[in-house]
């Protein structure tokens, strides 16, 4: 028969806590270096389709197949829905506007830094927050890159879930002091 072990030094007991904190911290790197990576290919996706001019090369039914396919080569894989391959294009278009805005871009797209604003301090990552984030982000301001950064800074800044993002819509961006 086993016999249950149980310890209970002070100084087991704290190092367990520490061992099951840095096991969750780990975790959370994981995750976020996961959404990353991710967030890198739904943008390198949509730079593609539209540097390539993908529509007008193949037509416009092109995404629909290439969704099937994309489904076809690589099954059981999220986020490959004919809705989300629109979205990766929409993420690139509204983004990639950062440069009208101030162009500056520096190093490696994974850790580039777009600012919003000439007056902006804290430049913002757009790979920091998650793609739920930037979905709602797209549908509310796809054609203002601007308050969409503004948006991608304020989440950052707070920790905002999808929800509590959903909840800070534009009559808090007047309001809200920019920094």
């Amino acid at each position: 028969m086993e016999k249950n072990l149980t310890i209970i030094d002070k100084d087991y007991l704290q190092w367990v806590k520490d061992l099951a904190l840095r096991y969750r911290q780990s975790q959370i790197k994981a995750a976020v270096k996961v959404n990353t990576e991710k967030l890198l290919y739904n943008w390198q996706l949509g730079h593609d389709i539209v540097e390539m001019h993908v529509e007008d090369r193949w037509g416009e039914k092109v995404i629909t197949q290439l969704s099937k396919d994309l489904q076809q080569v690589l099954p059981g894989v999220e986020g490959l829905s004919r809705s989300n391959i629109y979205y990766c294009k929409k993420f690139y278009l509204l983004y990639s506007q950062r440069d009208k805005i101030v162009p500056q871009v520096v190093g490696r797209l994974d850790t580039q830094e777009i600012s919003p604003q000439l007056g902006e301090q804290m430049p913002v990552n757009i790979f920091a927050i998650p793609w739920g984030h930037h979905k709602l982000l797209i549908d509310k301001f796809k054609n203002a890159p601007y308050k969409a950064l503004f948006y991608v800074r304020k989440t950052i800044e707070n920790g905002w879930s999808c929800a509590q993002l959903g909840n800070h819509w534009l009559p808090n961006y007047k309001s809200l002091k920019m920094k």
